[in-house]
């Protein structure tokens, strides 16, 4: 839990040690963060009834790392400076098991969708109105281009044509409310199970 929580703090920091707010790339934070919420709240909720789920987490996300890993033993990589270490994912893929004992299962974890699992924990506004908005610029679909990459031409003799973005002119709405709010209900979560110190606490109620 507290893992997931870093994770999204260390989201959000990337978002102010970089300025992104008005960036796609603020859009790919704010999706992030949502999603680690709504999956820290799916956990905390069946963990009574299935005592495993934790785990089963935890082996899903390297069982995938187990997967990328098992490829590139099949057809090694042409180049070596890329950004994936695979010597680095052997050892986190070992780390706690043998990597014959781990599942590369490729559906998504507990076999419930993201959509599924924020209408589970009573979250379909958050997924709905945010999240999936947000997964268009995460995926480089046609209507996160269009908003981001494309201007108008302000000439009507040009029939009002479109005009590529090379310039970074086009500044879309500020992510940072939106990343505030999801992080503090990550945090009134820890609140509930492990009683963050008041001054702390208020400290992140007063911010928001």
């Amino acid at each position: 839990m507290c893992g997931i929580a870093t994770y999204a703090y260390k989201r959000i920091s990337e978002l102010i040690e970089h300025q992104l707010y008005n960036e796609i790339s603020g859009r790919s934070i704010i999706r992030n963060i949502i999603e680690d919420y709504i999956i820290m709240k799916y956990l905390l909720k069946h963990e009574k009834e299935k005592p495993t789920i934790w785990d089963e987490y935890q082996y899903y996300g390297i069982g995938l790392y187990k997967l990328v890993m098992e490829r590139e033993r099949s057809n090694p990589c042409s180049f070596k400076d890329g950004h994936v270490n695979y010597v680095l994912l052997q050892c986190l893929v070992n780390e706690y098991c043998d990597e014959e004992f781990i599942d590369m299962d490729t559906s998504y974890f507990d076999k419930q969708n993201i959509r599924l699992k924020a209408k589970d924990v009573g979250e379909e506004e958050l997924y709905g109105l945010f999240y999936d908005y947000d997964s268009s610029f995460e995926h480089g679909l046609w209507g996160a281009i269009r908003e981001s990459s494309l201007l108008k031409c302000d000439n009507p003799a040009h029939q009002f044509h479109l005009v590529l973005d090379s310039d970074n002119e086009q500044k879309l709405p500020s992510v940072w409310k939106d990343c505030v709010r999801t992080m503090n209900k990550i945090l009134m979560l820890l609140n509930n199970e492990l009683s963050i110190p008041t001054q702390l606490l208020s400290e992140v109620k007063k911010f928001e």
